[in-house]
């Protein structure tokens, strides 16, 4: 979808204006606004989802299975769905942005309704999901931190150097996922900050520097984000690159196959 936003606003940057009906200024921004967070809130799963098999993997009760697999995608475009919708209903709206071949929702205008619902879109559609993400890393890159420690206090009482090459309490493929997750999700914030960064200026009322390219760049360099992630997900994970390879044969002549080593050791079962 943002690929289509994308193309589209080529289009209309070539004859200078948007040409469709007026209700499809809304129903592109809503669209926009849906994928845009279900995006990010998918990222945000991902980073639960790491979180718990890393530091809760001896908990089978908190590890994903089929079921909660899909209670978690209903949840992901619910969630995304509920912060862009309120313009569907009167509270505030979807307007012209940049040169006019686009549409966003209006975070210029200073009423009320407006800025309650430009508010809880920042907090709840960007902050929010920003805060739980990096929280969840903060505590898995702690919790390695942590196993390492006592991972080499444990060989020097043992003196037995056989246990340096044992992952510590951590299967080592869940760790590779959790750094592609950090690098796809720096590449997510690197797109979508810059439009984050202009929109709360707005919010805060420091409007009057934005001009067209201001609001318009942001924009479509946010958009790009979702272009880019597909591939860091081949080139990064491991797991995706099997499936890639048993779905479609020949991507074995562009990616290469790496050895993963799903055996692990905790460190309750050294001790």
């Amino acid at each position: 979808m943002p690929m289509v936003c994308i193309k589209q606003d080529r289009i209309y940057e070539n004859i200078q204006y948007f040409f469709w009906f007026p209700s499809a200024c809304d129903l592109y921004g809503f669209s926009g606004g849906l994928f845009g967070f279900a995006s990010l809130t998918t990222m945000v799963m991902i980073s639960l989802e790491r979180y718990f098999t890393i530091v809760w993997y001896v908990e089978p009760r908190m590890q994903l299975n089929h079921r909660r697999a899909w209670v978690t995608i209903a949840f992901i475009w619910i969630w995304a769905a509920i912060w862009p919708s309120p313009p569907l209903f009167g509270i505030g709206r979807y307007v012209l942005e940049g040169f006019h071949t686009s549409c966003s929702f209006d975070y210029i205008s200073r009423d009320w309704p407006n800025l309650i619902f430009n508010t809880g879109l920042y907090i709840f559609g960007f902050a929010l999901p920003v805060m739980v993400i990096t929280l969840c890393y903060f505590e898995i890159v702690r919790f390695v931190r942590r196993n390492e420690r006592e991972l080499v206090k444990l060989q020097e009482r043992s003196n037995d150097k056989s246990t340096s090459s044992r992952t510590p309490g951590y299967r080592k493929v869940d760790v590779d996922a959790a750094k592609s997750a950090v690098l796809i999700i720096a590449l997510f914030l690197m797109a979508w900050l810059p439009y984050a960064t202009v929109c709360a200026a707005a919010l805060f009322g420091c409007h009057e520097n934005l001009n067209p390219f201001w609001t318009e760049l942001p924009g479509l360099f946010a958009k790009t984000s979702a272009i880019y992630n597909p591939f860091i997900y081949m080139i990064k994970n491991p797991n995706f690159r099997r499936k890639l390879w048993q779905k479609f044969g020949f991507f074995h002549w562009c990616l290469p196959r790496r050895r993963v080593s799903l055996n692990y050791m905790s460190l309750e079962e050294q001790k």
